[in-house]
Formats: C-alpha cells, structure tokens, sequence
C-alpha cells in the first residue's frame, strides 16, 4: 500500500488551542462588558511569530457565579 506522502506520518499537523474570556469582575460591576481585543490581538500576534496559523475560533457565553454570563473566545492555531 503506498501513502498519500513520502513520509505520511511526519506530515501530521499539530493544534494549540486558546481560552480568552472577559473579566468576570467587570460583568459584575458594569452588567455588561466585552472581550479584551488587546488581549486577542496580542495572542493571535504572539502565535503568528511563531508560525501558527488561525484555523478556526468558536464564540460561546458560559455562565458566570449564579446571575450572570460571559463571552468566552476559543482560538483553535495550526500548524504543520
């Protein structure tokens, strides 16, 4: 049987996954608050020098204490 590469299992890609969500404390005080985009913006550049890529990000609310709720970003990188 041949592979579909010259060396099929050095071909693998390999995945990081990243949590960043809003301060909790800020959603307590304020009612509402959003994502850190200083904070997104300095991991998507820190793993970019790295040389991963962006393969896909999922947006989710996550419950927070009893009364309140979150924005929660998951930053799936690639690389490979």
């Amino acid at each position: 049987r041949r592979l579909p590469f010259p060396n099929a299992e050095c071909a693998m890609a390999m995945y990081k996954v990243i949590e960043v969500m809003e301060s909790g404390i800020s959603v307590i005080f304020l009612g509402a608050s959003s994502l850190p985009l200083q904070k997104v913006e300095m991991e998507l550049n820190r793993m970019s020098s790295q040389g991963w890529s962006l393969a896909f990000q999922v947006m989710e609310k996550k419950r927070y204490l009893l009364f309140w709720n979150v924005d929660r970003m998951i930053l799936t990188f690639m690389k490979g």
